[in-house]
């Protein structure tokens, strides 16, 4: 009982640490910096506009606009 109680600490410990790379749960949960530290420029302007993009948000930026297409859930719907 010992062990599973400290191997779910572990584990839990390594999720929370994990790179977030989708913002699908980013409204409804806090984003450590441990999540987000070692991501690039770029990762971190994709997951920025995550949100936006859950919402149907139109991107004028032709990369955005390119990377969201791709997303099987993004259905764009307004600008």
């Amino acid at each position: 009982m010992k062990h599973l109680y400290f191997l779910s600490i572990a584990l839990f410990s390594l999720s929370a640490m994990a790179q977030l790379k989708d913002c699908a749960t980013c409204s409804t949960q806090v984003i450590k910096e441990q999540q987000i530290s070692k991501l690039s420029i770029d990762e971190l302007r994709f997951l920025t506009n995550d949100l936006y993009a859950r919402k149907g948000y139109k991107f004028k930026d032709y990369e955005i606009s390119n990377y969201f297409n791709e997303k099987p859930w993004y259905k764009p719907v307004s600008d």
